[in-house]
């Protein structure tokens, strides 16, 4: 990112500090930011099209029905608000942050599962699969195909609730 100070905005111009970048991949970074709660995910700028935009903006005004919310969880990080830099270029999106939950992978091996989630019984896991699935019929009731469906995006906590991420693949 060209930016030093770290600084982007909302399209309402509300300035949001990028505080730590936690993770990188092919498409962006992932930062901590100033909005509690919130990750900013920042797009490489060859990532940084006029279709991403519209895509981005499309998700935020059409959000699949979160089955969990009723129990405070998010079971994606969905975006849900557009960031530019100062002057008014696309950048990326802020998502809920996911606190306390692991990889699906961690689940598959009995030692790691035990060492990390020592209360993830067969009940926990078939709990945890049952939500998958409940998670992905809602996203495929809004129209949306889950496109990078692999471990490592897919997060499990200790109450057996799912978190899908790198939604913005859809």
């Amino acid at each position: 990112m060209n930016n030093p100070m770290n600084i982007v905005y909302d399209y309402q111009g509300i300035a949001i500090y990028l505080k730590k970048k936690i993770n990188e991949g092919g498409e962006g970074e992932i930062w901590e930011t100033s909005v509690d709660g919130q990750l900013a995910k920042i797009y490489l700028e060859k990532n940084r099209s006029t279709e991403m935009y519209a895509k981005i903006k499309f998700m935020i005004e059409h959000p699949p029905v979160n089955p969990t919310k009723h129990q405070g969880h998010n079971c994606f990080t969905w975006p849900t608000r557009l960031v530019r830099d100062d002057k008014q270029k696309f950048l990326g999106f802020l998502m809920p942050k996911i606190e306390s939950a692991k990889e699906l992978i961690n689940l598959y091996s009995p030692q790691l599962r035990n060492s990390l989630l020592p209360e993830f019984n067969w009940k926990y896991l078939l709990t945890a699969a049952k939500n998958l699935a409940w998670i992905i019929y809602h996203i495929h009731e809004r129209g949306y195909i889950l496109g990078d469906i692999q471990p490592k995006n897919i997060l499990v906590n200790n109450q057996a609730l799912i978190t899908i991420v790198d939604t913005d693949s859809f």
